[in-house]
């Protein structure tokens, strides 16, 4: 799970698993946290972000669910901002860096592994025998 204390850090899943990002927010001010950029290949977000609201009426809390796509490296960034004051810089940004390693546990539940240029594991096996011999020596 993130929340803002891991703002600048690096993030290791395995592809197996799932990420949360856990955000503070103001809605009755009007702010609302949004994702600076489209994730990419890595991580896919899961629907609309849920909010937990505190039942005294405190401050809500935005939770943002993400599953692994692919194994590699992608940084998230989040901005705290009014959406309708577009172009302005955001009061709030976090960055987190997540890398997402192979999981032979996904490999057991009939995940694929991408290799190299989006191919599998099992097709790179297939087309270049030495592929499959360096896939050995990594593993």
């Amino acid at each position: 799970m993130i929340t803002p204390e891991s703002n600048g850090r690096t993030i290791e899943l395995r592809s197996d698993q799932e990420l949360l990002v856990r955000l503070p927010g103001n809605p009755a001010m009007g702010y609302r946290w949004s994702l600076a950029a489209v994730p990419a290949a890595v991580l896919k977000l899961e629907g609309l972000p849920a909010v937990e609201r505190d039942p005294g009426g405190g401050p809500v809390v935005e939770i943002w669910r993400f599953t692994t796509a692919h194994t590699g490296r992608q940084v998230l960034v989040f901005d705290y901002c009014l959406p309708w004051e577009t172009g302005a810089p955001p009061a709030r940004q976090l960055s987190f860096t997540v890398i997402i390693r192979w999981s032979r546990l996904a490999a057991e539940h009939g995940a694929e592994r991408v290799v190299q240029g989006g191919v599998t594991e099992a097709v790179a096996a297939r087309l270049k025998p030495r592929w499959h011999g360096a896939l050995a020596r990594e593993q």
